[in-house]
C-alpha cells in the first residue's frame, strides 16, 4: 500500500497511515499446492530475468494462488512490498465479463503516464510492483475475474531499509 497524509472517509480503511480496501471488497482465494507453486516459480523465472536483466538472478518470493474478484470489486492504486515484490507478474486465468466492459490494470509508469492494460485468460503482465503505482480503481462490472500473482526479488544482495 502507499503512504497517504491522512485517512479518507467512506469505504476505505486506514491503518497506520496506509490506504487499504481488501477488508471492504470480497475476493476469493484458492492457494496453490506447494508443488504447483514451485512449478510456477520455476517456469516463470527465466521470463522474469530476461524482462529485468539489470536486477540479476531472481528468486520467487510469493505466488498467492488464484484470487477471484466479483462484481463491484476494485483495487486502489498502490505499490507492493519493496523487500519481496521487485519483479512481478499477473496471470489472468479466467474471466466472466457477462457482457460488461474489460477490467483494465492501471499502471503509472516511470514517466508519469497512466496505462490501462486489458488482459485475457492466458495473458501474463510483467511489472515493477514495488516501484510503480498499479491497481484496478474502477469497479468491476462483470461476474468474475481470476488472476494468479507471482513476485520475485534478486537472489543476492537485496536489502531494503525504510
Amino acid at each position: 500500500a502507499y503512504e497517504i497524509a491522512s485517512c479518507l472517509v467512506g469505504s476505505e480503511m486506514c491503518i497506520r497511515d496506509r490506504l487499504y480496501n481488501q477488508h471492504q471488497i470480497t475476493t476469493w482465494h484458492t492457494p496453490l499446492p506447494p508443488d504447483v507453486k514451485r512449478f510456477v516459480f520455476d517456469e516463470l523465472q527465466k521470463t522474469m530475468e530476461a524482462w529485468a536483466p539489470s536486477v540479476g538472478p531472481l528468486k520467487g518470493t510469493s505466488a498467492y494462488g488464484v484470487r477471484t474478484y466479483e462484481t463491484g470489486s476494485y483495487l486502489h492504486l498502490h505499490v507492493d512490498t519493496a523487500q519481496t515484490h521487485v519483479v512481478s507478474g499477473i496471470m489472468n486465468v479466467a474471466q466472466e465479463l457477462g457482457g460488461g466492459d474489460d477490467w483494465p490494470v492501471e499502471i503509472l509508469d516511470h514517466g508519469g503516464k497512466l496505462h490501462a492494460v486489458n488482459m485475457k485468460p492466458g495473458d501474463l503482465l510483467l511489472y515493477e510492483s514495488a516501484r510503480l503505482l498499479h491497481g484496478r480503481p474502477s469497479p468491476f462490472k462483470g461476474r468474475s475475474y481470476a488472476n494468479v500473482f507471482v513476485h520475485y526479488q534478486p537472489q543476492d544482495g537485496w536489502e531494503v531499509d525504510f
